[in-house]
């Protein structure tokens, strides 16, 4: 009998070392479709945003600190992460590979993430044996569809660290997910608004004493990232954050499709442009519409928290799982209303929940909301950098790819969380 045990042991091994070898392999295929498409047009386009980066890695290299000596708009790990690459920024042919190479093994280092994720939630299911390259080959490809924009840019250090906090949260190790995504906090505040998740599904299934110490981990990490640089450099913080309260509506969010939308009818005003950020300036609709934004993604937000609080079974009723479809769906969903209805809508944003949306389709409750999702990176890649330009120009083809992104978007968004928690009994 021992022996049948071991022969089944390596048997197992060598099974899930065929499996990592043939998801890395898919992997550094996408990645390298990544790469490649980099260096042709029109994503050379794409590739300029990285003369922007280098920039503050060029600061940093002359010996200044970020906020105290020049202003950066980014949290301190993100300022960090950039400032890393001061030794590669005396010349673009030295900080091009070296930056692309980063990101692109941060989203490698995501990938063990969805694996896990994809696991928990498969688990049980027919799914479970083919879970790890199925998550993989969903993953890949949404790194595909949404184009190079993402090596390019250090949204995968975030959405990374987000990825591990989801995937330790669902093994039963809430106190360092809290670290972890506190530390996500930091480096792009959007993991935030996973934590009253976390805490919720904690409180409902371990009780208040455990909610608290991962609420105390939680904070105690983000006031030691935030407060530090605070102390060291207060002005220049506190401007990084009045930076982004200050930008206008941006031309990739939803609400700039609706003024364009509104501009074919005969509605709606002519949008003046700042140049960078491609936010519109002055007031009209679009001033109201930024104004009231940041209502309106707390809003969507809510939404989510109340919807999960309301279906999520308690501890010992319904979910065997430990409430982990639900956990990871609101989760998703959570991040989903962050890049649809918040001012500015960056394709970079679409790597945010990219680890989560690739976990939860292993699942058949989420594959319509990972389709939509997919169909939406692939939309906004053909709004930037395809027809950019054209959209600026307020062309009515874009602005009709623009807003069918952001229906599928939308549509994702409905029908993420009470997809995974239409019939917790049967999870």
């Amino acid at each position: 009998m021992a022996n049948d045990s071991t022969v089944s042991g390596n048997h197992q091994r060598a099974e899930n070392l065929r499996a990592t070898l043939v998801c890395l392999a898919v992997f550094l295929s996408g990645a390298a479709v990544l790469h490649i498409a980099l260096a042709t047009a029109p994503y050379t386009d794409v590739a300029s945003n990285l003369k922007y980066l280098m920039s503050f890695a060029a600061k940093a290299a002359e010996g200044k600190l970020p906020y105290r000596d020049f202003p950066i708009e980014y949290p301190p790990l993100g300022a960090l992460w950039l400032c890393a690459f001061a030794p590669f920024s005396g010349a673009m042919t030295e900080f091009r590979p070296a930056f692309t190479a980063g990101m692109t093994l941060l989203a490698l280092a995501g990938l063990p993430a969805v694996w896990r994720v994809a696991g928990a939630l498969s688990s049980g299911s027919p799914d479970a044996k083919n879970a790890k390259v199925i998550s993989t080959v969903l993953y890949t490809a949404l790194l595909v569809g949404a184009g190079p924009i993402g090596i390019v840019s250090f949204d995968f250090l975030p959405a990374t660290l987000a990825a591990w906090a989801l995937a330790l949260k669902l093994e039963g190790r809430g106190l360092p997910a809290a670290g972890v995504l506190a530390a996500g906090t930091a480096a792009k505040l959007f993991p935030a608004v996973m934590m009253p998740i976390f805490l919720y599904h904690t409180l409902k299934h371990d009780g208040f004493s455990k909610t608290a110490r991962e609420f105390f981990v939680f904070i105690s990490v983000v006031a030691i990232l935030f407060g530090l640089p605070f102390l060291f450099a207060p002005e220049g913080f506190v401007d990084s954050f009045k930076y982004h309260i200050g930008r206008g509506v941006e031309a990739g969010s939803i609400y700039a499709a609706a003024i364009h939308i509104a501009r074919i009818f005969g509605a709606g005003e002519v949008p003046v442009f700042s140049h960078g950020s491609w936010g519109f300036q002055g007031g009209g609709v679009s001033g109201v519409l930024g104004n009231i934004s940041t209502y309106i993604l707390l809003a969507a937000v809510i939404c989510v928290y109340v919807f999960h609080g309301i279906r999520t079974p308690g501890k010992g009723r319904g979910d065997p799982a430990g409430g982990a479809a639900g956990l990871a769906g609101a989760s998703a969903a959570a991040l989903l209303a962050f890049i649809l209805f918040f001012k500015v809508g960056s394709p970079q944003f679409f790597a945010w929940p990219m680890a989560f949306v690739a976990g939860v389709a292993v699942r058949k409750e989420g594959r319509s909301q990972y389709y939509l999702y997919f169909g939406a990176c692939v939309l906004s890649q053909m709004v930037f950098p395809w027809f950019w330009e054209d959209l600026i120009f307020a062309n009515p083809v874009p602005i009709a790819i623009l807003a069918l992104e952001k229906v599928f978007l939308l549509m994702a968004f409905a029908g993420m969380f009470p997809g995974l928690m239409r019939n917790p009994d049967s999870d």
